[in-house]
């Protein structure tokens, strides 16, 4: 086995293995697999053909006839600082039969001490403030990006330039601004150079500059009729630039990265007090009397915009004076009530992207009763609590949702509902 492509990389640079292995045996070796132990820092970016495990790091290489040749191409970068070094290893055998990620039996090796080095010419993206090669970001949010650039040669560069390159339907267009640069929306790409900014034109080694731009991203809910499941912005930065002075140099590239702004999804949950409406038959006086039981439906309806949501729940308390009737609808939604806490949980699980949009909302009721007492005549008392929905954004992996209001006995969501008619009388 060899591995093409070690030695000297790049830090946060894009780095190409290439992996070939080759039979020297008379006969047939069966049921080969490539095995690859990464560095700390490592991140893969692709490889081909494909890996066939979850983590990347297994290649199934199937039988091997005798002279016969697989070759593996890997891409990756390695984070790390100036001088640090790293070790890949790899290798090649046949898989154990409890266990098919480990090697049983080896017949190659490959290990390669990899020394980290810095970009001739560095940037660092911040994203909102954040320097991460991934950033979550609300629906419609603004974003604002700030670069800043370091030579780190021993030598001046020259002609330097810096090129964005914006990619992603969820990306308005028409907002991307740049005071320093030139935004070109015909292939998305924002520009900046000497021709702006005269910094560019000799960057003296360790000279630092900073330069930025801004731009929105659509909402879920605007007219320009895109799909935004699993919405991102694609950000790739290449710098290019003369190590040497003269005119008619061509430029070379000097660093690349690429970055991803990731939309987290828009879980929503809207709540009617109703009595004049709704599965169940409210009974009692409207306006309330004290001491006198009145019921009421309370609605919950989950949304959910842009990304598939997985275990998403509501939770609520009733008042110590609020009675919970057992009745729910429909009876197919999951909702428990803790007569220990008065905690009402509806746990919805899986909620899909569009719900809300393209698919009706998901909708639960219960019932309630309420008896006032005398102290709380003239006021309009809370009959449930704030109700909090959670849950967890499948392609972001954060946790998304709200916090609503209390329901109070002053149920404008009801059709019938009167001002003034949701205070206790006596």
């Amino acid at each position: 086995m060899k591995v093409l492509g070690v030695g000297e990389i790049s830090a946060n640079q894009k780095t190409d293995f290439t992996i070939e292995i080759e039979s020297n045996s008379l006969s047939v070796i069966n049921n080969l697999i490539l095995k690859a132990d990464y560095p700390f820092g490592f991140d893969y970016i692709s490889a081909a053909p494909k890996p066939s495990s979850v983590d990347n790091s297994i290649w199934t290489i199937g039988d091997l006839e005798p002279g016969a040749k697989r070759t593996i191409k890997l891409s990756g970068s390695v984070n790390g600082q100036d001088g640090e070094e790293r070790v890949f290893k790899f290798t090649v055998g046949t898989p154990d039969k409890l266990d098919d990620k480990t090697i049983n039996t080896a017949f190659s090796v490959y290990t390669a001490n990899v020394s980290i080095k810095k970009p001739f010419l560095g940037v660092n993206l911040f994203i909102n403030g954040d320097s991460a090669k991934e950033v979550v970001v609300n629906s419609g949010s603004k974003i604002s990006a700030d670069l800043s650039w370091q030579n780190n040669l021993v030598s001046n560069v020259y002609d330097v330039s810096i090129k964005v390159k914006l990619s992603g339907p969820i990306l308005d267009k028409t907002t991307v601004y740049t005071e320093q640069g030139f935004y070109n929306s015909s292939d998305n790409t924002i520009t900046f150079d000497k021709q702006k900014d005269k910094a560019f034109a000799l960057v003296e080694p360790g000279y630092q500059g900073e330069t930025g731009f801004v731009f929105s991203l659509f909402g879920p809910q605007s007219q320009t009729g895109l799909s935004f499941n699993n919405p991102e912005v694609g950000m790739d930065i290449s710098v290019f630039g003369n190590r040497v002075e003269g005119s008619g140099v061509s430029q070379e590239l000097l660093y690349s990265a690429s970055k991803k702004i990731k939309v987290a999804s828009v879980l929503r949950l809207t709540f009617r007090g109703l009595r004049s409406l709704g599965p169940f038959a409210n009974t009692g006086p409207v306006p309330q009397v004290a001491e006198q039981e009145t019921t009421y439906t309370v609605t919950w309806s989950a949304t959910n915009y842009i990304n598939d949501v997985n275990n998403a729940k509501v939770v609520a308390v009733l008042p110590a004076y609020v009675k919970w009737n057992e009745l729910t609808s429909p009876s197919i939604e999951k909702l428990d009530y803790n007569s220990s806490t008065n905690e009402v949980t509806w746990n919805i699980g899986g909620i899909k992207a569009g719900t809300g949009l393209t698919y009706y909302p998901r909708e639960v009721s219960f019932n309630l009763s309420f008896t006032p007492s005398l102290s709380q005549v003239g006021e309009a008392p809370e009959i449930l609590g704030q109700a909090t929905i959670t849950g967890t954004d499948s392609f972001t992996n954060t946790e998304v949702g709200e916090t609503k209001a209390h329901v109070t006995t002053e149920i404008v969501t009801d059709p019938n509902y009167e001002p003034g008619k949701g205070k206790v009388s006596q």
